[in-house]
């Protein structure tokens, strides 16, 4: 049995109780799982990622943590002057960033060029990040969350601007750190076809509330489910190990 490392008890998450976003949240986070939030544009994930975080107070209920819990957060806006020229490099290193001041140890270092070793990015090092690809920004962000050893990961909406081989090209990379790191992974994304075939665990968003789904690969009921939820009749096909949605 996986080891929980988060529990959400009764949760209210917003801004004041007059501006109420989602409610009567209830659910775990375990060791190593992939869980796709999926909702509209504005139906509450980044203010729920927020809550998990720390970053906005719950109205109401807990979060219980593990000790010495850590998180890697991806926002959905991380905004670098790419006016200034930075390297990847530098970009990594922003990881160790205290109070605004960079002042890299000799660890810092090494593990900055481990991860660029481990991830084969060598040849990105001295790269510009401002000439990246966005799929390749977005492998260099989610590297220098990594840098901080999270237990959870925490991407908000990684893949919004992406066309769909960089969109596959981060969540296979996503996927495959995962299962070496052994770290929990909530990605946001209001794409639900795309999420779909990478999660363990589907937390759907509509309404203020957070449907969880558990059998992601049980075709029948993810597709009553989902039609229940979002209120549309939908179709799942599988060909090939890979779910398609038609609705």
């Amino acid at each position: 049995m996986k080891n929980k490392i988060l529990e959400v008890k009764n949760l209210f998450c917003g801004y004041n109780k007059k501006q109420k976003v989602l409610e009567r949240l209830s659910f775990s986070i375990y060791e190593g799982e992939f869980i796709g939030l999926v909702g509209p544009n504005a139906s509450g994930k980044t203010t729920f990622l927020k809550t998990i975080l720390g970053i906005i107070k719950p109205l109401k209920g807990k979060i219980i943590k593990n000790r010495n819990l850590k998180f890697g957060y991806v926002p959905q806006i991380f905004t670098i002057n790419e006016t200034y020229p930075f390297s990847v490099y530098e970009i990594l290193s922003f990881a160790f960033l205290k109070n605004f001041k960079l002042n890299l140890e000799i660890e810092d270092k090494q593990k900055i060029d481990d991860i660029i070793e481990k991830f084969n990015i060598k040849d990105l090092k001295f790269e510009l990040y401002r000439n990246l690809s966005g799929g390749l920004k977005q492998k260099v962000l989610i590297l220098r969350s990594l840098l901080k050893q999270p237990d959870i990961l925490i991407l908000d909406e990684p893949t919004n601007d992406l066309d769909l081989f960089n969109t596959k090209m981060v969540l296979e990379f996503i996927k495959n750190i995962k299962q070496d790191k052994n770290f929990a992974v909530i990605f946001a994304s209001h794409n639900l076809e795309t999420v779909l075939n990478y999660v363990d665990r589907l937390f759907l968003v509509y309404n203020g509330a957070i449907d969880i789904i558990d059998e992601v690969e049980d075709i029948d009921f993810l597709r009553k489910k989902i039609s229940e939820v979002f209120k549309v009749d939908i179709k799942i096909h599988k060909i090939e190990d890979w779910k398609f949605i038609k609705v």
